[in-house]
């Protein structure tokens, strides 16, 4: 099985060869039949250790038994954030082996926010801008989505309802799902506990969510874009920029 890894910033050989290793390791481990392993690591200005303001960043892509798993974590350090990549790879790989592929709550609110500060709000860029065609999904799937992705939110459309919506960790053992325009309760049990936000998503355009996702503790921001109407998601970058998720 080869691991394919790409670096950035200012890494050491030996903290690569490291991190390929350690993380070579713990897939080898896995059960089920693993391909597609690539390993991204985004180091600092010296010896692993994050620019000022800014995490070391590590991201996992692979596939186990055909389910594509994200891992991605953000440390002081190269190492640390290696660390927190692997026990979260052995999470995701075991739940693929004894679950069904049914990923379940991580009973974990938001992970502690270590994206860098970057510029003053006022001047912060969208630096990244997603577009694709949003997949049809049961809150369930979306959930799954979640957290075998490794994401801090879920974009998608609604299958019942054809609304975009985004899904994310709320208390612990909870989802919150949110939507452009909520409508009735989920018919029908969910195998995952979800809490539908019954305020409808704010509309406005992109200029005035930068604004708002300023103000706001949360990493990211869902709103209706003013002049389609479709869910879109404003986050922040672990580089400090913008990046805008929006619906083919």
């Amino acid at each position: 099985m080869t691991v394919g890894i790409t670096v950035r910033g200012a890494l050491s050989d030996d903290e690569a060869a490291w991190a390929h290793d350690r993380i070579a390791e713990t897939v080898a481990r896995a059960h089920g039949r693993v391909s597609a392993v690539s390993v991204r690591l985004t180091g600092g200005t010296e010896a692993g250790a994050a620019a000022p303001g800014r995490p070391a960043v590590v991201q996992v892509n692979l596939t186990v038994d055909d389910c594509p798993l994200r891992v991605q974590a953000a440390a002081v350090t190269i190492r640390e954030a290696v660390d927190l990549a692997v026990a979260r790879l052995r999470e995701l790989t075991e739940a693929v082996a004894h679950r069904d592929r049914h990923f379940g709550h991580t009973s974990r609110p938001f992970r502690a926010d270590r994206r860098g500060p970057g510029a003053h709000p006022a001047r912060r860029t969208i630096v990244r801008r997603k577009v694709f065609a949003l997949e049809a999904q049961t809150p369930d799937e979306a959930a799954d989505t979640l957290e075998s992705r490794d994401y801090d939110f879920h974009l998608f459309v609604d299958a019942e309802s054809g609304v975009d919506s985004v899904i994310y960790r709320g208390a612990p053992e909870e989802y919150i799902l949110a939507q452009v325009e909520p409508g009735p309760a989920i018919r029908g049990a969910t195998r995952v506990p979800v809490t539908v936000n019954a305020v409808p998503a704010p509309r406005m355009p992109v200029s005035h969510a930068k604004k708002e996702l300023a103000t706001l503790e949360s990493p990211f921001l869902f709103f209706a874009d003013e002049d389609t109407g479709r869910g879109n998601v404003l986050y922040r970058r672990y580089d400090g920029g913008y990046g805008l998720i929006v619906p083919a």
